[in-house]
């Protein structure tokens, strides 16, 4: 993975911490414990990761601050600099994938 493993956290303490690298490298483990292919876990640290880059450049540290307006800016800046809409649309999903998880992991229990 892309993430360094002296960062790795339980999603419990992961309740309290809010950022955005250590919830995407949460998704990113639960998403290989699933057993998802090579080839999708690939698809999703590359498209993640350059979002957590545009993140960083945007001073984005918590998924809290990830609002649709950020996406969209996101989308435009991937058109912008040349990525084909097959590239941008496949961003999306990767992101939309991340962002459901996480709000069915942070969802209280009833």
């Amino acid at each position: 993975m892309f993430l360094k493993p002296h960062t790795q956290r339980t999603l419990q303490n992961s309740s309290i911490d809010d950022n955005v690298f250590s919830w995407i490298e949460a998704f990113l483990i639960e998403r290989k414990a699933r057993g998802c292919a090579k080839g999708t876990l690939g698809f999703y640290r590359q498209k993640l990761k350059f979002f957590l880059e545009y993140c960083n450049s945007q001073v984005i540290r918590n998924v809290c601050q990830i609002k649709p307006n950020l996406i969209r800016q996101y989308m435009l800046y991937l058109q912008e600099t040349n990525h084909n809409p097959g590239g941008i649309h496949a961003s999306y999903r990767a992101i939309r994938a991340f962002l459901l998880w996480y709000e069915n992991e942070v969802e209280p229990e009833n």
